[in-house]
């Protein structure tokens, strides 16, 4: 295991270890009046407890200010609850942000803001994030390999396939062959046939990313007259095709890593960041899969090669999610992206015809315009609003800066020389607008 795969793996250890001690700490206290909590999506737990929380409490005890606690990864589904969403009671001063892969669509948002008095919801993308397809080959199988020269030592797979074998329409092993794909030794997994899926058990914005991305792929009915987008958009989009079969589930994106490297012939998704714990390097039984738009050309989310890390000098390296460039779609017939903050951000999602690696998606923090139009015994302080704002101009600023240099499993957000194509500014402007 190389040095950073380790520290990845301590980094991973550490933050699941704080996270289940989360809900036992204090909401405040008396010289902590100015302390602001957040929980939600596990895509940006990582980077929220190792990167941006710390650099942020490190700038702010400088001024003798008060700090940021720890942020809970509780998944997408529960931090829009947290905030008044499927019909939960609304803690504005108990969690005063919130962090979502799934941004409220137009019912949540209304939602939101009803029960906070009138206060505008902004939905600010702070990181982008690659979600891996994590694979544990069936029992018997010791290896995989394709014709791929790029992708040693593990299974490619076509975008159709993927999105077959989350509609459960492609049930096999033996049926993935695209690319040369084949499991070793030869005929291994002929007693163990029968692919499981692993998918979250609580509302995930990981799997909205997911279900957005197989929804460009098909956009017919594959769970009744459910589309994906339709699964996608459910509250807790927790339903899945044929989810009676050959399903199981994880919780949080920790459980489905666990779940897969548990489950013998099982493929899951995660972000990047987290896959890192079981999946790194090439070869074996648990790896992360390529991802092909449709046979035209294979993509990755990361390279990594431990003993040659500098002879691939063109292909995406170690640490990176591989997504900087990538297409983004705004929904049918919609522009990309939406012009502010405040609008409803829900439909976006990355295209298969992306030239990087493509099951990419944006993961958001919550904050509101207008947090002392609620009701007065949920409201947050003022030094916690102005806290609030302070850590994300950090986030999106000196602590997202960090992440632009593709070193850390997730990216920077795009920026653009046309103003409304620039994802980073229309951030900074929602921002600006946190009061």
């Amino acid at each position: 295991m190389t040095g950073l795969s380790a520290r990845r793996l301590a980094s991973a250890v550490a933050v699941s270890a704080v996270s289940a001690v989360a809900f036992a700490l204090p909401a405040a206290s008396a010289s902590a009046s100015t302390s602001i909590r957040g929980q939600g999506s596990t895509l940006q737990e990582l980077a929220q407890n190792n990167v941006f929380i710390p650099g942020f409490n490190a700038k702010e005890a400088t001024g003798l200010k008060d700090t940021v606690e720890v942020y809970s990864g509780t998944g997408s589904g529960a931090g829009l609850e947290a905030w008044g969403n499927n019909g939960h009671p609304a803690e504005y001063n108990t969690w005063e942000y919130v962090g979502t892969d799934q941004p409220p669509n137009p019912t949540q948002k209304t939602a939101i803001e009803t029960k906070a008095g009138g206060a505008t919801v902004l939905s600010i993308p702070t990181l982008q994030a690659a979600v891996a397809i994590i694979i544990q080959l069936p029992e018997g199988c010791t290896s995989a390999d394709s014709s791929d020269t790029k992708a040693p030592h593990r299974l490619v797979l076509n975008n159709v396939t993927l999105e077959g074998i989350f509609a459960h329409k492609i049930t096999k092993w033996s049926q993935i062959k695209e690319g040369g794909d084949k499991l070793l030794p030869l005929g291994c997994e002929a007693a163990h046939e029968e692919i499981t899926r692993v998918v979250r058990e609580e509302g995930s914005g990981t799997t909205a990313i997911l279900k957005k991305y197989l929804y460009q792929i098909n956009s017919g009915a594959v769970d009744g007259v459910k589309t994906w987008n339709n699964l996608a958009e459910e509250n807790k989009n927790l339903s899945w095709p044929e989810e009676g079969v050959n399903l199981v589930r994880g919780k949080g994106s920790g459980g489905v890593v666990t779940k897969v490297t548990e489950t013998d012939g099982s493929i899951g998704y995660v972000n990047l960041a987290n896959a890192y714990s079981k999946f790194h390097g090439e070869g074996g039984t648990l790896f992360w899969a390529w991802v092909q738009k449709n046979g035209i050309a294979t993509t990755k989310p990361s390279y990594e090669n431990p003993e040659k890390p500098k002879v691939v000098k063109k292909v995406a390296q170690e640490g990176t999610s591989n997504c900087a460039g990538d297409i983004y779609v705004n929904g049918v017939g919609a522009k990309f992206p939406p012009k502010k903050t405040s609008e409803a951000w829900n439909e976006v999602s990355s295209s298969p015809k992306n030239k990087k690696y493509s099951l990419c998606g944006f993961t958001y923090d919550l904050s509101l315009n207008g947090f002392t139009k609620i009701e007065p015994a949920l409201q947050p302080t003022g030094e916690q609003i102005t806290e609030v704002k302070n850590y994300f101009a950090y986030m999106l600023g000196e602590g997202g800066a960090q992440f632009a240099t593709n070193q850390q499993d997730y990216e920077g957000l795009p920026t653009n020389s046309n103003p409304e194509k620039n994802v980073k500014k229309i951030a900074e402007e929602g921002q600006a607008e946190i009061q």
